[in-house]
Parts: C-alpha cells; sequence; structure tokens
C-alpha cells in the first residue's frame, strides 16, 4: 500500500507492508494523523516502532 501526503507544495510516499495483520491498525493511525494535520507524525509513524506504539496509544487504537 502506498500513502500519499501532501506537505505545503511537495508530496511524500510513505510505503506501508502488511506486518501480522496490522494493516488496517496502521491505516486507521495514518488516516486519523493526517485528518488532524500531522504529517510528520505519519511519516515518522510509517517507520518508527516506537513512535508507532506511542501514537497508537495516544489515540486508543489498540486492536
Amino acid at each position: 500500500m502506498i500513502c500519499q501526503l501532501g506537505t505545503q507544495g511537495s508530496s511524500v510516499q510513505l510505503f506501508v507492508w502488511k506486518q501480522s495483520g496490522g494493516e488496517d491498525k496502521l491505516g486507521r493511525l495514518i488516516s486519523l494523523l493526517i485528518a488532524n494535520g500531522r504529517t510528520k507524525d505519519a511519516q515518522n509513524a510509517a517507520i518508527n516502532k516506537k513512535a508507532r506504539a506511542d501514537l497508537y496509544k495516544e489515540f486508543g487504537i489498540f486492536s
């Protein structure tokens, strides 16, 4: 899956791969982050496991 994120005139592609059924969970997180204008956090969540775990907790995404 590839997500396109617009960041002030430029475009960033996030490459997200399925990890033991976590694709839907990550998709929800990325959608919430984008909806809240947090594209930097979305980029970080795609590549940083610790940041992703913290954001799951922040947004109440547990399954």
